[in-house]
């Protein structure tokens, strides 16, 4: 079901401005860890998803180098599958004034990566069953 919030689209720019990307994560490896995101940003021009930083950015646990060993995530419901791995790009907040104009989701959203779509049994598998159980285990999705 599509959110009907209205977004104030002035205060949600300056909000990412200010305060930038935000991120936290738990679980000791890519192939457990969990993170939750606010202003996280998808650049449709360069197919990646961007964390954009201020001076109020949050990124928890500070990973580091290690954040590309081999991933932050692993989004795939077969562990260490390295066709479903998640990064993001790292940009300075001033960077927005030369990029295309963003699109704000207000709704919590999940971010998954089909595996084989054009196979039945892979999309029950590897794609419905996982997104289930997430979302049961989360009441806020």
């Amino acid at each position: 079901e599509l959110s009907q919030v209205r977004i104030d689209y002035h205060a949600a720019l300056q909000a990412l401005q200010e305060k930038g990307t935000r991120m936290v994560c738990t679980g000791k490896m890519h192939t457990d860890r969990i993170c939750r995101f606010d202003y996280l940003c998808y650049s449709t021009e360069a197919e990646e998803f961007v964390f954009f930083h201020s001076n109020s950015s949050v990124m928890l646990p500070n990973l580091g180098s290690r954040r590309f060993q081999p991933a932050l995530l692993d989004l795939s419901s077969v562990e260490d599958h390295n066709t479903q791995y998640f990064n993001f790009l790292e940009l300075p907040t001033p960077a927005l004034k030369y990029m295309p104009k963003p699109v704000f989701v207000p709704d919590v959203t999940l971010i998954m990566n089909r595996f084989n779509p054009d196979n039945l049994m892979h999309i029950f598998h590897d794609d419905l069953l996982p997104i289930f159980y997430t979302m049961s285990q989360y009441s806020d999705l």
